[in-house]
């Protein structure tokens, strides 16, 4: 049931009592284990480095030829209980929704950790003050979903930022699903498909899987030089026909902007990072003139309002389909719908969780 207003608003006040999972991993004195040895697992073990708190090992399902990591052992769960009695589990990969199923294939397992807020380096909860001084704003939003599960998924999403109970998000989260395989939209075999954040060709990729390589044109966007040569490898490898890679970044105009690197992540900053390049934007309007765009997918961190702004012309005239992530930081829930409804107001708008994890939050545009 759809909230009002004043329960909505009210949803800080639920949030009580609760230990930041950065002093429940510091205060812990019990062996510490990160599961799974994939991308995200040096993002959580790069978050232990920050609190000074140690890992013991990694552990690893089925077989795995990689004996250690960084210097740090990576176990079997038979080795792990083999050398630990009792120990504390956090998840070092995506798939939070089995931690109600973890402790069960373990006695020796005693506290498990899914830490919520751990992509782009953005490790802190959300203050209840930032709630509270916005909540009429996120309201506004909230109530400009066209579902119910949005709005389930919405409020999960506040709730686990502000106390980091990650249970707020598997209690809605219900099937694996990615930007082009959900209940919202079906794939047409002529999609014009823009593809905003292409990195090396991973969602391209996935958009080949769902389409079975059935479209009329793609257009993918990387400013990032090495991942842009790795995209254009990726589509002369596979010798895709119609598809257009350009080393460019998107925003509400042309401008050259600092560009981030980092092993983790990277995107358009300010500056005052270690690894920053320039590198040239421009709005998808201008880079786009005349097609008709069916499909626009995307997917970072900083410029998503501006992207968004510079396809004003596209979303009006073309009214593509649009699959964003909002999950990353609990600033685009702020202003993303409204600003999508603005350009257009006859897009429908949905919520879903790609994964169990706040940062896996996809708004749809219908």
């Amino acid at each position: 049931m759809m909230m009002d207003e004043k329960r909505f608003c009210a949803l800080a006040e639920e949030i009580t009592n609760v230990s930041p999972v950065a002093e429940q991993l510091k205060s812990s004195r019990l062996p510490l284990v990160i599961w799974g040895i994939g991308s995200m697992s040096y993002s959580v073990k790069k978050y232990m480095d920050i609190l000074k708190v140690a890992v013991n090992c990694y552990w690893v399902d089925g077989d795995c030829k990689i004996k250690d990591k960084g210097g740090i052992p990576v176990l079997s769960l038979t080795e792990i209980e083999n050398r630990f009695d009792k120990f504390n589990v956090v998840f070092g990969h995506s798939k939070y929704e089995l931690k109600k199923s973890l402790q069960k294939r373990c006695k020796n397992i005693q506290h498990i950790f899914c830490i919520p807020n751990v992509c782009y380096n953005r490790y802190d909860r959300m203050p209840k003050s930032f709630f509270e001084h916005n909540a009429k704003r996120y309201y506004e939003n909230y109530c400009l979903l066209e579902d119910e599960k949005s709005k389930e998924c919405m409020t999960a999403y506040l709730r686990c930022k502000m106390s980091e109970n990650i249970d707020d998000i598997i209690d809605v989260f219900e099937e694996e699903l990615n930007y082009f395989n959900n209940p919202v939209f079906t794939l047409r075999g002529d999609e014009i498909y823009v593809d905003v954040g292409a990195y090396t060709g991973d969602s391209l990729e996935l958009f080949l899987k769902e389409t079975n390589q059935q479209y009329k044109k793609i257009y993918a966007y990387e400013p990032e030089k090495a991942n842009f040569l790795l995209l254009k490898n990726y589509v002369e490898e596979q010798n895709l026909k119609n598809v257009v890679c350009e080393q460019i970044g998107t925003y509400n105009r042309k401008e050259t902007l600092l560009f981030a690197l980092d092993e983790e992540s990277s995107g358009i900053t300010s500056g005052g990072e270690t690894h920053s390049v320039k590198i040239e934007v421009n709005a998808l309007d201008s880079l786009l003139e005349d097609e008709e765009v069916t499909l626009v997918k995307i997917n970072f961190l900083a410029g998503v309002k501006e992207t968004i702004e510079g396809m004003r012309r596209i979303m009006v005239q073309c009214k593509p389909k649009l699959v964003v992530t909002v999950g990353f930081d609990e600033y685009a829930l702020l202003s993303i719908p409204a600003l999508i409804k603005e350009i257009n107001p006859d897009y429908r708008l949905f919520l879903r969780f790609a994964a169990a994890m706040p940062a896996r939050l996809l708004l749809f545009a219908i």
